[in-house]
């Protein structure tokens, strides 16, 4: 009688196999579509996007090197910012 009751209450083994054979090919499907998404990025658009990346990082800005000036406690400048031009001679290549 136990026994008769426990295979009245068991599910049938091709119920559970139908389950993980429906999850294994949702998986499947899924890892399909991302690897077709990074085919897309990748080889269809990969040069293409890496162009746009190269614009977005590399610029190239031309920064004057002014300093600051250092002022004493008083407020008055200790050292300040001038143009200053410079002349510079080497006598060996000088001709008399």
């Amino acid at each position: 009688m136990v026994n008769a009751l426990r295979s009245r209450h068991k599910k049938p083994e091709s119920d559970n196999s139908w389950r993980a054979t429906t999850v294994l090919l949702i998986i499947i499907v899924l890892f399909l579509g991302i690897l077709a998404r990074l085919y897309y990025w990748q080889i269809v658009r990969g040069s293409e996007l890496s162009a746009e990346a190269d614009q977005q990082y590399q610029r190239t800005r031309t920064i004057s090197g002014e300093r600051g000036q250092i002022f004493f406690a008083d407020g008055q400048i200790l050292v300040g910012n001038t143009q200053v031009h410079e002349l510079i001679v080497q006598p060996h290549l000088l001709e008399d």
